[in-house]
């Protein structure tokens, strides 16, 4: 379990600390989707866990379709915008020395064919708390390595758009009980 969150942390890491100024050409691909108008596309070296945009944008309506059905009048949580500096903080890993290209990802909340939960996280530019800004999502474009704990079950090499993918959800991967959920 402990492995599971710390390959789903170092992930975050790894996109949070890139190096913009290496080997990153910025593109505006927003045409291919409409809903991804307005959100850049990025360019960095192959990436691991990470999925198609295309999945990624699926995964996010079944789950706004499922949670729709199962929680009328209930506000559905779309997704968290994070600080990079907490995740980074989080694993040990001292922000400064790190030095983020991005200084806030988004984790998105999605649920695959077989309601199996994902959250899927981009990089974020722009975003202002303070102001209520929530800045404009970037979404990495190159190859990326679809691993085998992927909906599809492949361990290939692809290129294209993508995110990151977190693979382990509780239920299924719980921790064992503890001071936040002492009821698992």
């Amino acid at each position: 379990m402990k492995e599971g969150i710390y390959i789903a942390f170092l992930t975050i890491a790894t996109l949070s600390c890139g190096n913009s100024s290496e080997n990153q050409e910025v593109t505006n691909k927003a045409q291919m989707d409409s809903s991804v108008a307005g959100s850049l596309y990025v360019k960095p070296d192959t990436a691991e866990y990470a999925i198609p945009l295309g999945d990624a944008v699926r995964f996010a309506r079944i789950y706004k379709a499922n949670f729709g059905a199962a929680c009328p009048g209930l506000q559905r949580i779309k997704a968290y915008t994070i600080r990079s500096t907490t995740l980074l903080q989080a694993m040990g890993i001292d922000p400064k020395v790190a030095n983020p290209t991005y200084t806030f990802v988004r984790a998105y909340i999605g649920q695959d064919q077989d309601q199996s939960y994902k959250m899927m996280i981009v990089p974020v530019k722009g975003v202002d708390i303070d102001h209520n800004i929530p800045g404009t999502d970037v979404y990495p474009d190159g190859y990326f390595i679809e691993g085998p704990n992927t909906h599809s079950g492949n361990d290939t090499v692809q290129n294209g758009p993508y995110v990151y993918d977190l693979l382990f959800p509780c239920p299924n991967k719980c921790p064992k009980p503890n001071i936040i959920l002492p009821d698992l």
